[in-house]
């Protein structure tokens, strides 16, 4: 390897190139010479500087410039790497002691790079650039990552990315015991623990657990799965669960109360749950675990803690039709005039509060009352909540409320035919009626249960429900009765409700249930179950 120096004349001036070359002989023999490097233009004292590093080279010696030759050498940006909001991520990772963390639960493993390491990357994609398990592939590389973490952007491929999640998968249980203890232990103890179930959508299919069915953004026939979240007052996730799309906010979140339940850290500790844990049951549920909680009570139990919710006044207010935004608007002011004057406190334009104080109830759970025959009618979904509408036309045509159903179609602003529709439910045989409501067959649409309404004799109409939705098994019947405490708007609600009308919040467990009233505790439903498509 020699310098090998190369002048070219321009106009008046002759300019002198060096370059880096290395003698070898080609597979005939010749012998012939390969750039290594072009140094371009050098000054006279530049190229003693090569040839003395290049003879102490040769001679495995070091060479010291006692005066440097001044040059501006010329700098090309190859490419530019995400750092500064990755080095922040990265930091605060560290202060957690994450990674020690992680690698004290996997283990030895016989991975060449630290399955920590890797999750930490994942985990600070997801925070600076969202995307797929695929897509962090492409995106590692163009981040300082590779230098920070000592990670070759090669090592750093799906194939590793999938085999890490799988040890991952493989402690989850055991991260969310450990979790809990590690917060605790740097920010002391919680404050308030928060409850909730989001949902997330795929593209495609979706894994095996992705179910179709709206998304809670409103977005329809997607392939979603649920996610339950358990966090404290802070938002640390102490507890998750990946749910099937399907599966409704109680059942989920009455299986996590009875994991909370005996866990010494949720001592004292409130537990904020929304308004899906505010069903009978559900309380019921809640008072038996011991759990310090709040919830919201749904509407269809407001009733049963206070009867001074003033709705009397709106009796003889006619609900009006959709169509007509008029006399809405006028039925809606009136009710809102009606119940300020009756003590309600008007906080918008749009909602009336007002404080009940403190209302007990006693919830008695027992094997002849464990939703038993009992239909929750704001659980309802489909054409189960049409069919507990039809029931109860056809309670009030008996009670003499309405004389002709023409009158229950006037009153409620739908049409003539559409009670017809909605009555011809009752054409099923009633004890499908009680499958169907009490949640023994997965509830099709009511266009469909109609169908199966008009089969002749219960064995067709039976074969009908199977084929609309998949009858459960017997030993699930319970569990899919739990489940249908789901939150749903009940859909004819709006008609037979007075709306923007808000009732107590707080629950208080009576000293009676600590007298024997409570006979047993309700089982927590199964946190998943394949319902079918």
């Amino acid at each position: 390897m020699h310098l090998q120096l190369t002048k070219v004349r321009s106009g008046q001036s002759i300019k002198r190139y060096a370059r880096l070359v290395q003698s070898y002989r080609r597979a005939d023999g010749m012998p012939a010479q390969k750039v290594l490097a072009n140094l371009g233009e050098l000054d006279d004292q530049e190229v003693a500087n090569m040839r003395t590093a290049l003879a102490a080279s040769r001679k495995g010696r070091a060479v010291v410039l006692s005066e440097p030759a001044a040059r501006n050498w010329p700098v090309r940006v190859e490419r530019n790497l995400a750092y500064l909001d990755i080095a922040f991520a990265l930091e605060f990772w560290r202060r957690w002691e994450l990674s020690e963390l992680l690698t004290r639960l996997l283990g030895k493993t016989r991975e060449q790079v630290s399955p920590a390491d890797v999750i930490a990357a994942l985990v600070l994609q997801r925070c600076v650039s969202p995307g797929s398990k695929l897509s962090a592939g492409r995106w590692f590389p163009r981040t300082a990552l590779p230098e920070l973490l000592g990670i070759e952007p090669t090592q750093f491929n799906n194939s590793r990315v999938h085999r890490v999640l799988g040890h991952l998968d493989r402690i989850d249980e055991t991260l969310q015991e450990v979790l809990s203890q590690w917060v605790q232990h740097r920010d002391g103890a919680f404050a308030a623990l928060f409850v909730d179930v989001t949902d997330a959508w795929f593209e495609g299919r979706g894994p095996d657990l992705a179910r179709r069915g709206r998304t809670k953004e409103g977005l329809r026939n997607r392939h979603k799965i649920g996610i339950l979240l358990l966090c404290n007052e802070r938002g640390y996730p102490l507890r998750w669960k990946v749910l099937p799309g399907d599966l409704k906010d109680p059942p989920a979140m009455k299986a996590l109360v009875g994991d909370l339940s005996g866990v010494k850290w949720t001592a004292a500790v409130p537990v904020v749950f929304d308004r899906a844990m505010g069903g009978r049951q559900a309380v019921a549920q809640l008072c038996a675990s011991g759990l310090t909680y709040l919830t919201a009570a749904r509407r269809p139990e407001i009733e049963g803690y206070t009867d001074q919710l003033p709705t009397g006044s709106l009796d003889d207010i006619t609900p009006a039709h959709d169509a007509d935004e008029k006399a809405e608007k006028h039925a809606q002011m009136l009710a809102a005039t009606r119940l300020v004057a009756a003590g309600m406190q008007r906080a918008s334009d749009t909602l009336l509060i007002q404080d009940f104080g403190i209302c007990e109830r006693e919830f008695a759970v027992d094997a002849a009352d464990d939703d038993g025959g009992q239909v929750d009618a704001a659980s309802l979904s489909g054409g189960a909540a049409w069919l507990h509408k039809a029931r109860q036309f056809r309670e009030q045509l008996d009670a003499k409320v309405f004389r002709t159903q023409s009158e229950i179609a006037k009153s409620l602003g739908i049409s003539r035919a559409r009670i017809t529709q909605i009555m011809s439910l009752l054409r099923l045989d009633d004890g499908l009626q009680d499958d169907v409501l009490t949640g023994r067959y997965q509830p099709p649409p009511d266009h469909k249960l109609r169908k199966i309404a008009m089969m002749t004799g219960r064995a067709a109409q039976k074969k009908g429900a199977r084929r609309a939705g998949r009858c459960r098994s017997e030993d699930a019947r319970t569990e899919a009765q739990e489940k249908a405490e789901g939150q749903r708007q009940d859909p004819l609600g709006c008609l037979l409700q007075p709306p923007n009308v808000c009732g107590p919040a707080h629950h208080r467990e009576p000293a009676a249930l600590s007298a024997g009233h409570l006979h047993r505790r309700p089982e927590p439903p199964p946190q998943a179950w394949n319902t079918g498509s």
